[in-house]
């Protein structure tokens, strides 16, 4: 049986600027751990499983839609654009199992 393990730092190429609700993205930190089994000469088991922690990042921005944008009415042509403001925070994880059993012929 061999076994094995694994910590990784992974910096976001999001900047902060660009954080959005499409793009949450944060710093990650991977912890993984597998082991592979050796079953007579033609047989192998191997598992594996990751933790992948995505930190809390802030997301702060004021996004105008429909600007520009007029609609008739019996008063004249009335504005619709506005601005929609959002403050919060973002954080996530992921888990990742895997499985593989070989044959060698």
């Amino acid at each position: 049986m061999i076994a094995g393990h694994c910590v990784q730092y992974d910096r976001t190429p999001t900047q902060d600027g660009y954080r959005t609700t499409r793009t949450p993205d944060g710093d990650r930190t991977w912890y993984s751990i597998g082991a592979s089994y050796e079953q007579g000469p033609n047989w192998g088991f191997d598992v594996a499983y990751t933790y992948i922690d995505i930190s809390k990042e802030s997301l702060n921005l004021s996004r105008g839609f429909f600007e520009g944008v007029r609609v008739p009415s019996p008063q004249g042509d009335l504005p619709i654009d506005s601005t929609v403001d959002l403050t919060g925070t973002t954080q996530g994880d992921v888990h990742i199992l895997a499985a593989a059993v070989r044959y060698r012929f």
